[in-house]
């Protein structure tokens, strides 16, 4: 299994960006997340199973790096999925739309650091979204997908769209399976998704939208970190 720091709860794994998950979990994209201590996943948290290394352009600023980011998650979402893929690429617009709106505040936590960092890369401190995720049943037998999930720190955030690729009965045993294993269950309607992002904040938990909080200064994914209880990647089997 990759390694996560040593803890005495059992690391949460969630394989994400596929329809199903393999009997081998190294064939999928996979999070490995220590529950203690509680730290949210962050989309500053890395490194992504990306295709290629990302050029010079795509690493230029925090917009170009945003619009990398989107790309790769759109692109592990399910491709038939309109309402998901366009959550996930908006969700990085979100972020950036959630910062500027403190950009004071949060500019005044930065002085003391003489330019060294970005305000706009506080960005990267929102939650980061795992597209087609599937959670661990409760009773051991197989996995319950989402459409997103998120890890606050606390518990998985499983978002769902009432759209209509499943009838209300299978979504509501969907939720229930959720449920059932510890996840916390939103369902958003699907004109939630393009909805202004002032809607987001009313609709949305503030464990997804006040991300910034308590965090003192930004960080990139794309620059070295020990992350310590995050690892990304498969996991043998």
């Amino acid at each position: 299994m990759a390694g996560c720091i040593a803890s005495s709860d059992p690391a949460l794994v969630i394989p994400y960006g596929c329809a199903r998950v393999p009997a081998r979990l190294a064939d999928v994209p996979c999070v490995s997340l220590a529950r203690t201590p509680r730290r949210m996943l962050r989309l500053s948290d890395g490194p992504y199973p990306l295709a290629e290394p990302p050029t010079a352009a795509q690493l230029a600023d925090g917009a170009a790096q945003r619009a990398l980011l989107a790309a790769h998650l759109v692109g592990l979402s399910d491709p038939w999925a309109a309402l998901p893929r366009r959550l996930i690429a908006r969700w990085l617009d979100f972020a950036a739309w959630r910062v500027a709106a403190q950009a004071d505040a949060l500019g005044a936590r930065l002085a003391r650091f003489g330019g060294l960092y970005r305000v706009e890369d506080f960005a990267f401190a929102a939650p980061r979204p795992l597209p087609r995720a599937h959670v661990a049943r409760a009773d051991g037998a197989g996995w319950v997908a989402t459409d997103i999930a998120f890890w606050t720190g606390e518990t998985v955030l499983a978002l769902d769209i009432a759209d209509g690729r499943r009838t209300a009965r299978r979504r509501a045993a969907d939720h229930a399976a959720l449920r059932a294993a510890g996840a916390v269950v939103l369902e958003l309607a699907p004109e939630t998704v393009d909805a202004a992002f002032a809607v987001w904040c009313a609709r949305l938990p503030a464990a997804l939208t006040d991300f910034c909080a308590g965090v003192r200064r930004p960080a990139s994914p794309f620059t070295t970190a020990a992350l310590g209880d995050i690892v990304e990647g498969g996991l043998g089997g």
